[in-house]
Parts: structure tokens; C-alpha cells; sequence
């Protein structure tokens, strides 16, 4: 009897932990599915490359790139796990990131040489060093490298040409992405697909969205070079374009919210039936 209750006492404190446990969905792509289940993961906070602000990213398991979190809530949503229910019903979508984004937040730190140690090195972020053996691979793409110390220790530099000349042919290869699959925007950030309308959108406006992607991983100051190398300052913003549809149903919309009398007097009378008011009057005089 007691190792009966024994074993429900220890099933209920197993239970307990599992439902006290976090459970989160991660939407990962296929190559990062663990095929062990010793194998983890880890979730670290990093600055974002935009402006410094902290974010999320993962590492998987036995690698050394990071790659970005990309979350997605809305209200009153939960997931099924098993037999359990999580009432959190978050979404985290596991994305790419180019290294060369976190190598020019940091770089744009400082106008001097300086090893990478120095160089990721970020009290505010305590895993902002395992970031160093990652971006080295890439740090050249815009900066100017040196040897010293008889060539026993290289030294990086940010090099503002090289780093808009990177950031530029990222943006035609998303563009180039972008009119492939046929994927454009206007004024908002709603992305629409659409055979139809694939051959009235311009190159310039697969540059124009293009850009807005990439702008998202750089700061304010290289976001205007890039912007004023790509020559998109003098193309002005255009107003949302309506699918063949919308157009449609807002002409429709349009004539059926039309008044049919005109009120602008005040007096809420037609003028069409007045003048046909006055000419029966005067031809009742007539016959009197």
C-alpha cells in the first residue's frame, strides 16, 4: 500500500514539473531538426544589427552561426502539445542572417584597427564574443585588414565603400529573389503575389522593397549611403496600386454611395421635381 502511494506521490510531482515547464513552437528548417535527443539547441540575446537593441537567436547544436528569431503572437491562440495544452501560442519562425550584419554593427563602433577580440567584445551582451570564429569568415567583405605583430595578429577596420558596395549587391540579389517568385509591396509591409500584376511592377520597385528588407539589418547611416548609392532618392514614393479586383468592386462601391438628390440647399428638396411641379401648376391655369 505504501509504495502504491509512493509511486502516485511521484507521478503527481512528475506531472506537476511538466506543466510547470515552458513549452515553446519553433518552426525549424530541416537540416536543424535534431536527429539525437541529447542534442540542444540554444536560445541567446544578441543586438540586433538594426540599432543595437536586444534580440533573440538560436545556435544550433554543434554549429557556430546563429541564426534569427522571428516570433509571431496573436491574441486568444494555444497550442496542443501531446496531451497537454500550452496557452502560449507563440510562433517562432527560424530564419538565416548573413554574419556581415553583426560584423558591421560592430565595426561601425569604432574608426580604429582592432583585433577581433576587441571587436566583439560587448559587456551588455554576454554571449556576444562566440560571435568572433563566425563573422571572421566574412569580416573582409567590409573592412580593410591589417597584420601586426610580424603577421602573428590581424587587425580589422570598417571600410565604408566596401561596406555599401556588400549591402548593394545584397539588394539586387533579394530584388532579383523577389521578381522571381513575383513578390512585391506598396506602401505597406504586406507582401502580395500576383501573375497579373507581376508584368506592370518595374524593376525599380523590386529595388525599392528589396532595399526596405535589407535597411532592416543595418543602421540609419548606412541605410542612407545605401540608399543614395542604389539611386533611389530620386524615385518618389508611390502611391498603394489595387489589384484588377479591388478596382472593380471600388468603382461599384463608389457609384452605389452616391446620393441620388442633392442636398446642398439645406431644404431637402429636389430640384428636378420642382420645375416639374411649376409646369403642371401652369397649366392648370390655363384651362381655369
Amino acid at each position: 500500500m505504501s509504495s502504491t502511494d509512493d509511486h502516485e506521490e511521484t507521478s503527481d510531482t512528475e506531472s506537476s514539473r511538466e506543466s510547470s515547464f515552458l513549452q515553446r513552437v519553433f518552426y525549424l528548417p530541416k537540416q536543424l531538426i535534431p536527429e539525437k535527443k541529447e542534442a540542444c539547441h540554444i536560445v541567446v540575446s544578441l543586438p540586433h544589427p538594426k540599432g543595437g537593441t536586444s534580440a533573440l537567436f538560436l545556435r544550433p547544436d554543434g554549429h557556430e552561426n546563429y541564426y534569427e528569431l522571428v516570433k509571431f503572437a496573436e491574441k486568444m491562440r494555444s497550442w496542443f502539445i501531446g496531451d497537454t495544452v500550452e496557452s502560449c501560442g507563440e510562433l517562432y519562425i527560424v530564419t538565416t542572417i548573413d554574419s556581415v550584419y553583426f560584423s558591421l554593427f560592430y565595426l561601425q563602433k569604432s574608426d580604429k584597427f582592432r583585433p577581433l577580440e576587441d571587436i566583439f567584445d560587448d559587456p551588455t551582451f554576454a554571449h556576444a564574443h562566440t560571435l568572433k570564429s563566425w563573422c571572421q569568415k566574412r569580416i573582409g567583405c567590409v573592412a580593410d585588414t591589417k597584420e601586426i605583430s610580424g603577421g602573428s595578429l590581424q587587425v580589422f577596420r570598417l571600410n565604408q565603400e566596401k561596406a555599401v558596395a556588400w549591402l548593394s549587391r545584397r539588394v539586387k540579389r533579394v530584388a532579383a529573389v523577389l521578381r522571381e517568385r513575383r513578390l512585391c509591396s506598396t506602401s505597406s509591409a504586406d507582401f502580395v503575389r500576383s501573375s497579373k500584376d507581376a508584368v506592370e511592377i518595374d524593376t525599380g520597385e523590386y529595388t525599392q522593397d528589396a532595399f526596405t528588407i535589407v535597411s532592416d539589418y543595418v543602421s540609419e547611416s548606412l541605410s542612407l549611403s545605401l540608399k543614395a548609392a542604389l539611386g533611389l532618392n530620386d524615385i518618389p514614393e508611390k502611391k498603394p496600386s489595387l489589384h484588377p479586383e479591388e478596382k472593380s468592386s471600388k468603382k461599384k462601391k463608389g457609384d452605389s454611395v452616391k446620393p441620388s438628390e442633392d442636398y446642398t440647399n439645406g431644404n431637402g428638396t429636389p430640384k428636378a421635381p420642382a420645375q416639374k411641379a411649376t409646369k403642371t401648376a401652369s397649366k392648370k391655369e390655363k384651362k381655369v
